[in-house]
This record gives C-alpha cells, structure tokens and sequence, in this order.
C-alpha cells in the first residue's frame, strides 16, 4: 500500500500491511491512496483505493488514463504513475555488475 505518512500511534502497529509511507507537505496524497502488487511474474499492477485526488498513469507513448477507484491497472515499463502531487516511474531493473 501506498499513502501519505501516518501518525507515530498507528505506525507502530504491527498488525497493519506492509507500507510505503512518502511525505507530503502538500496533503495531495491519501493516507490510503493506492496498492501496488508485483506478481511472479514481474508484472506490476496498481489499484486506486478511492484516493481524494486520484491516480493516474502516463503511459511511455503519452496516453494518460486516470484510474478507477478499485479495479486493477497493470503498468508497464516508462509509465509514469501520479499518486495526488507525487510521480513515480517505472524502471526496468538492473543487475549489479
């Protein structure tokens, strides 16, 4: 899951899914905003969880798509993902030399 950092009360719970908590002076993303799932396979998909400011996807050839609120998205190398006012790309990893 991805979101907007929690208070110190409830980040300490160990019972909560795994998270990854980004700043956001701003408060454009959600506490809860979207959930990111990479499969056996590589691929990744991500599902908006009904975001107060949405998620959108830049394609690599320049098509967005905004996503809808519960149904999974699959991503693909070079999208830009927008999570409220924070962007993240997708990047093909790289073996260690």
């Amino acid at each position: 899951m991805v979101g907007r950092r929690r208070s110190s009360a409830t980040a300490s719970d160990p019972s909560s899914p795994r998270r990854l908590e980004l700043e956001d002076e701003s408060r454009s993303l959600s506490r809860e905003h979207a959930h990111l799932v990479v499969d056996d396979q590589g691929i990744v998909r991500v599902t908006d969880l009904g975001s107060g400011n949405g998620t959108t996807v830049r394609r690599s050839g320049g098509t967005t798509v905004e996503l809808v609120p519960g149904a999974p998205f699959v991503l693909g190398i070079g999208d830009a993902l927008h999570l409220g006012g924070t962007t993240a790309f997708l990047q093909e990893a790289r073996s260690s030399p």
